[in-house]
């Protein structure tokens, strides 16, 4: 029996002897330690799932049940503004090593974030939000009440004019509210659709266009329309364009991918419109109700060129680096707004000059956004770019719809007509300014590649 017991003494020892050996911490004495209560404001929005894999072994029941769980995924979990409200944490007059210390903060955080999970599950947008109807509806209460009690408090004109506005108050919060719970459920069902579409370029126009908030009722109206408008001509156009994108991209096999992605977009696209609309319409309803004002910017934002230098507001760069930002069209990696003039010819047409690529774009009347009409690496440039009077002229190599890999396309020119010569010439020394530093970026990197190698 005493064999036993030294046994268990000896095992003790040992283990105390490993953990003190691990924690090399010092013991310290806390008098007063104490965090105060934390307030985090929360919003999420996960992207939808890109394109399926190019892997041909994989089956296409697997993408499509993919793509649906994407789908499913991107749609239960988009939050907006959610309040955790986090208890302090407070020790008095204790010994604790710095580990354990910092495992006790971990440990009473996670429950409270588990206490309040409540939040998270009646925050999200597919359920309208319920966590935020209930706090605006608060708000809405707490006005009616205290406005004309402050009110009384000052004279009896007081007291009135702080009726009417705590009437406002909870009128509004309880419309707006519940136009806001169908607007976020329409939004949720609406980001469904965009996924299932598989069209990163078009999910990608959806949410800065949902993302842009209207000034006023009128404005929601337009942004819900144009989103209609945008759908069916998007969905009926894609059944010709996304077999000519896919085409141009992966040959015969993207062909077939897009007139995938072409039919699943013909009813995914106008129905996605019709929910946004009626997403737009319920949101400028809850503005109206709430009396929400939307601060606007006076300018564009500052142009920032690449070495990092702030230099004084160029109004002209500002635009055209604010016209690159809007333009939807899928940038490249580690490009940037060089240069951009805009074109005589047609409304809202410009040239843009990036460090990698020019491009061609217009306005479209109808939905009032901008299209890219072309765009050419510099790779594909075979000439330097030239003008005769107020005409560039720009040599490419044109790549082909049905091309084989490997095999070059034909060349090409493109002309454009500009204001006059001096526009002409500042756009074709931009060109060739950007042409140059993209070549010497290369031959640096070439460099510093073959530095590398053993």
């Amino acid at each position: 029996q005493s064999k036993l017991i030294q046994q268990d003494v000896d095992a003790l020892n040992t283990e105390l002897m490993e953990s003190s050996l691990t924690d090399l911490s010092m013991l310290s004495f806390f008098e007063h330690f104490h965090i105060s209560p934390i307030k985090l404001h929360l919003s999420l929005s996960l992207a939808s799932g890109g394109e399926a894999s190019d892997k041909g072994e994989e089956m296409i029941a697997i993408h499509s049940l993919n793509l649906l769980l994407k789908s499913i995924g991107a749609t239960l979990t988009d939050v907006d503004d959610l309040i955790f409200k986090l208890a302090f944490f407070e020790i008095k007059y204790q010994f604790y090593k710095r580990d354990q210390l910092m495992k006790r903060v971990v440990v009473h955080y996670s429950e409270q974030f588990l206490k309040q999970m409540y939040v998270l599950v009646l925050g999200l947008d597919v359920l309208g939000n319920p966590f935020g109807l209930i706090r605006g509806l608060s708000e809405g209460v707490e006005a009616f009440f205290y406005e004309p009690f402050q009110g009384a408090v000052q004279g009896p004109e007081e007291f009135a004019e702080g009726f009417v506005i705590g009437v406002k108050s909870l009128l509004g919060h309880t419309v707006g509210g519940a136009a806001g719970v169908v607007s976020r459920i329409t939004g949720s069902v609406g980001k469904g659709l965009a996924a299932i579409t598989m069209d990163k370029e078009f999910q990608q126009k959806r949410r800065e266009e949902m993302g842009r908030q209207p000034k006023d009722f009128g404005d929601s109206l337009a942004k819900g329309g144009k989103g209609l408008l945008r759908g069916v001509v998007g969905g009926v156009t894609g059944i010709i364009t996304k077999p000519v994108e896919g085409a141009k991209k992966e040959g015969a096999a993207g062909f077939f991918k897009g007139i995938g992605k072409g039919l699943v977009g013909v009813v995914a696209r106008p129905t996605g419109g019709i929910v946004d609309m009626a997403s737009s319409t319920f949101q400028g309803i809850q503005r109206v109700a709430e009396s929400t004002e939307e601060v606007s910017n006076l300018r564009p934002p500052r142009f920032i060129h690449e070495d990092g230098i702030i230099r004084p507001y160029d109004r002209v760069e500002a635009e055209g680096y604010d016209l690159f930002e809007k333009l939807h069209v899928r940038k490249l990696e580690k490009e940037s707004y060089r240069y951009h003039c805009a074109l005589p010819r047609g409304r809202g047409a410009n040239l843009i000059v990036t460090n990698r690529r020019v491009i061609y774009v217009k306005e479209v009347e109808i939905l009032g956004h901008l299209t890219t009409e072309w765009d050419y690496l510099f790779e594909d440039f075979t000439r330097c770019p030239s003008y005769e009077a107020n005409v560039l002229k720009i040599t490419v190599l044109d790549q082909r719809v049905f091309q084989r890999k490997g095999s070059t396309g034909h060349e090409c020119v493109k002309t454009v007509q500009l204001q006059d010569e001096t526009t002409a010439r500042r756009l074709c020394c931009a060109i060739q300014e950007a042409q140059a530093t993209r070549k010497q970026q290369k031959l640096v990197k070439q460099a510093s590649l073959q530095l590398k190698k053993p």
